[in-house]
């Protein structure tokens, strides 16, 4: 196959880019031609995405973690080539959330590699988020309130790996306040007074199992809304996030939908995919099949 190469050298704390002449000899290994394109900026990237012609390519392979396929997609997703090849994943994050729903883990490129090899093709949801300042696709994740918050401390001990996070969770637990969303499921709406809201077209974020009964192609998002809780109650129930039982407690409250709303009384950041990106109000829209991917 001819195989375009998406790699962040970054990614994974700067671990990514030691891995590259492994990966690149395991693809020409499976006897596969391949052209690389090494990260720069978010915009030049995204631009130079939008307007290379991927007609010749079998397959565009994306080699980082969620906040990599992230913007690698959203220059995919825009371009306007006749035929675009499926998308190949490797995952070299910190966080690499989504990829446990195609049975990979972080850094298995042999792994992954073989799944190209296999040429197995499935067509999954992504979502559309058209926000008060930018427009974008993601396809893992989308939260506002604490979990935006604890993604922002998370990133400044990224150096520590998926502990970071937790850490995170603990650090903005002494900061809870009111905050209040409207928010809007297919048209009906809702008021809370929450700590988080996430939609989900994915089960993970980040070793959090959010949405356990999330699936990416079924054209539905996932919502999980947690409610005003205190800092005890909200720290001893941490540890249920990992199994997903979360989702049993009177405080939160799950929707699907095909179409989402988030309004705030103030303008809130939200938190896509890792990344920190798009300002309340946030309409969110599923795309059904709009993507192949080698799974």
């Amino acid at each position: 196959m001819k195989i375009l190469l998406y790699f962040n050298s970054f990614a994974g704390q700067n671990k990514a880019g030691s891995m590259r002449e492994r990966l690149i000899s395991l693809l020409h290994a499976s006897r596969h031609e391949v052209s690389i394109i090494d990260t720069k900026t978010k915009a030049a990237d995204q631009s130079n995405l939008r307007v290379m012609d991927l007609n010749p390519f079998d397959a565009f392979v994306i080699a980082g973690g969620d906040g990599t396929i992230m913007q690698a997609l959203n220059g995919y997703m825009h371009n306007i080539s006749i035929q675009k090849p499926p998308v190949g994943f490797i995952p070299l994050g910190t966080g690499n959330a989504f990829i446990r729903d195609i049975n990979l883990l972080s850094n298995e490129i042999e792994a992954a590699v073989e799944k190209i090899n296999q040429r197995k093709i499935i067509s999954v949801d992504i979502a559309l988020a058209e926000s008060a300042n930018e427009n974008f696709y993601f396809f893992n994740i989308l939260g506002i309130g604490f979990v935006a918050d604890v993604v922002a401390t998370g990133k400044k001990m990224k150096f520590l790996g998926n502990i970071s996070y937790s850490i995170g969770v603990l650090i903005e637990a002494l900061r809870l306040k009111n905050q209040y969303v409207d928010l809007i499921v297919d048209g009906e709406k809702h008021r809370f007074n929450y700590t988080f809201v996430e939609v989900s077209n994915t089960r993970y974020t980040s070793n959090f199992l959010m949405a356990p009964d999330a699936s990416f192609n079924d054209g539905l998002l996932d919502v999980t809304v947690l409610e005003k809780i205190n800092i005890w109650r909200l720290l001893s129930s941490f540890p249920k996030i990992f199994k997903g039982t979360h989702i049993e407690m009177p405080e939160v409250k799950t929707f699907k939908a095909k179409t989402i709303e988030l309004l705030t009384d103030d303008k809130k950041l939200a938190t896509p995919d890792g990344e920190l990106t798009g300002l309340t109000p946030i309409r969110i829209e599923i795309i059904k099949h709009a993507l192949k991917i080698f799974a």
